[in-house]
């Protein structure tokens, strides 16, 4: 299997964007890039795409396993749609709403990620806080995923916003935040403040690391949850963070 740039176009309104396929820690993965920045990631073997590549989206099993309760789910960026597909063959029985900005992800995400209909997924082609302010459903979870490039949606990051996510979830919902940052120093203020920002809604919050593999000081994902359910349940299973 070759490896090399698949496809590329750039968007006036987003940077460049590129389908590469490269070869990585002996497995062959399709990359979906952004001014470089890796926005999905998929494994080219067929028996393995139901396996996410990016550490923090394996890591939100530690959410969703053991949690019969959780039956919605919706989630902020959907860009190759690729961890909307794990989550469909993890949890035959729950269903995933994706908000997705950009119109050319789909398009892009069903001829080169291998993205089809399923009745238990729903796209909604939308800014996420439009979606928030014209629908009236509900969710057990809310995640929000939604980068440009490296960039954090900053609509995403307002008192206002948080209290719409806080209006679509049911009771004892949960809202789970891909935190892209640092715990120490100057770079942890964004994800300190975002926190704050969470707790003001919600009873609980709670910071968990995706990765073992690489220093905490260094700039990664993280998992930054937020809920009035007890979240006792997941810090047992991770190790919850400080931010300094």
């Amino acid at each position: 299997m070759r490896t090399g740039v698949v496809y590329q176009k750039r968007l006036p309104e987003y940077g460049r964007l590129q389908v590469v396929d490269i070869k990585e820690e002996g497995e062959m993965i399709r990359l979906l890039l952004v001014d470089d920045v890796r926005e999905s990631a998929m494994h080219l073997d067929p028996e393995l795409r139901s396996e996410p590549v990016f550490k923090y989206q394996n890591r939100m099993r530690v959410l969703f396993d053991d949690a019969p309760w959780i039956k919605d789910t919706l989630m902020f960026g959907g860009a190759g749609f690729i961890y909307p597909k794990v989550y469909l063959a993890r949890y035959p029985e729950r269903n995933i709403d994706v908000v997705e900005l950009m119109p050319q992800m789909e398009e892009i995400a069903r001829q080169f990620f291998f993205l089809e209909d399923d009745p238990r997924l729903q796209i909604h082609i939308d800014d996420a806080i439009h979606y928030l302010e014209e629908s009236d459903r509900q969710y057990d979870v809310i995640f929000n995923d939604a980068f440009i490039a490296d960039r954090m949606d900053r609509g995403l990051q307002s008192s206002y916003s948080v209290g719409l996510v806080k209006k679509h979830l049911r009771p004892d919902g949960i809202y789970a935040v891909n935190l892209l940052g640092e715990i120490f120093g100057e770079g942890a203020m964004p994800g300190r403040l975002f926190r704050k920002m969470l707790a003001a809604e919600f009873e609980n919050t709670l910071l968990l690391r995706t990765r073992e593999d690489i220093s905490i000081a260094e700039k990664q994902n993280f998992l930054l949850i937020a809920s009035d359910r007890e979240l006792g349940y997941l810090a047992k299973r991770s190790n919850e963070l400080k931010m300094s």
